[in-house]
């Protein structure tokens, strides 16, 4: 299988996704599938996944956040047949906490 992200990549990073770091932001893509999942408009640093696969950390210079990945959400969009958006599902993450620490 032959995997071109739309804007390049300057980094990437593993986990539960395949986290993908461009001129665009960070995009999350389904390892098996390599179909978009998510993109955030964020240039991280690093990416932290939990264990499980339901939460993760995108460390930035200034900050970090949590999110909540919701795989019921993306699965009821697709099942609905609405086409996904240009930056992919908007339902797939809740924002947990945003702190602004920096992460070293």
């Amino acid at each position: 299988t032959t995997f071109k992200p739309d804007f390049g990549a300057d980094g990437i990073f593993g986990g539960y996704m395949l986290g993908v770091k461009s001129v665009a932001g960070l995009t999350f893509y389904d390892w098996e599938t390599l179909e978009l999942i998510r993109r955030i408009e964020i240039q991280p640093k690093n990416v932290y996944w939990s264990d499980n696969g339901d939460l993760v950390c995108i460390a930035s210079d200034e900050s970090f956040y949590i999110l909540r990945y919701r795989p019921d959400n993306v699965s009821k969009v697709k099942e609905s047949g609405e086409p996904i958006t240009e930056d992919g599902y908007e339902e797939a993450f809740d924002v947990i906490s945003e702190v602004s620490e920096v992460v070293k």
